[in-house]
């Protein structure tokens, strides 16, 4: 009896050390349990049990058992990582902190639109900038690129030279919606500044903190040429 006990015990061990083996090279969708009593060299007699009934069976459940075990656990890893993944992205999404452009201006106004935003991630890569027109609708979205230095965090001003545009009707009225995206691809909350060109209007007023400093930088261009619908 003794014998027969450390018999199966090795025959037991030797399908576990088989079994892993060829899950580890082939998967567990991929491996069938004759393939492991294989691999083990485990005949048909060492299955046998002192009565002499098969004990395939018995291994053969126990082994399917173990491969849907094996399987659902990694499905759960696969979820739970893959739901913390998308979590994090999630929480750390580019966050402007601070945004100011005046709203009006006459015809050919250089508007700077100021914007202060940070990201925890440290990987802001593109301004997305977006802007409608009463009369002409939405122009396509125009992405400014990010220098490397402003990744974590950026203070400064986008420019926009409205002389490249054509002569516009009196009180034509624009909205620029302005979000940022990191390399991830998630995106800020947007802002949006209207503006207005009317005559006889200085562009130019007392800029708030935290954009009063000197020398804020220019951290690009908005490249939108707008157009006077009436000509068309």
């Amino acid at each position: 009896m003794a014998n027969a006990a450390a018999s199966g015990a090795a025959t037991d061990e030797g399908l576990l050390l088989a079994a892993r083996e060829i899950f580890a090279r082939k998967g567990y969708s991929g491996t069938s349990v004759r393939e492991i009593v294989a691999a083990a060299g485990v005949t048909k007699p060492g299955l046998q049990n002192p009565r002499g009934r098969t004990r395939l069976e018995g291994r053969e459940r126990t082994m399917r058992r173990l491969i849907l075990l094996s399987s659902f656990l990694v499905v759960v890893l696969f979820v739970a990582h893959y739901g913390w993944t998308q979590e994090r992205q999630k929480i750390h999404p580019p966050v402007i902190t601070h945004a100011y452009a005046t709203d009006k201006g006459p015809n050919g106004t250089i508007w700077k639109i100021y914007i202060e935003a940070e990201d925890a991630g440290g990987d802001m890569d593109y301004v997305l900038v977006v802007v409608d027109q009463i009369g002409q609708g939405r122009y396509p979205l125009d992405r400014v690129l990010l220098d490397p230095r402003h990744r974590s965090h950026l203070k400064g001003f986008f420019q926009w030279n409205t002389l490249r545009a054509e002569a516009l009707r009196e009180g034509t009225h624009i909205t620029v919606t302005i979000s940022i995206q990191d390399m991830a691809r998630n995106v800020s909350k947007e802002v949006v500044f209207p503006f207005t060109f009317v005559s006889g209007v200085s562009a130019q007023e007392d800029i708030p903190a935290p954009f009063d400093e000197q020398n804020i930088p220019r951290i690009g261009q908005i490249g939108v040429s707008l157009v006077n619908p009436d000509r068309y």
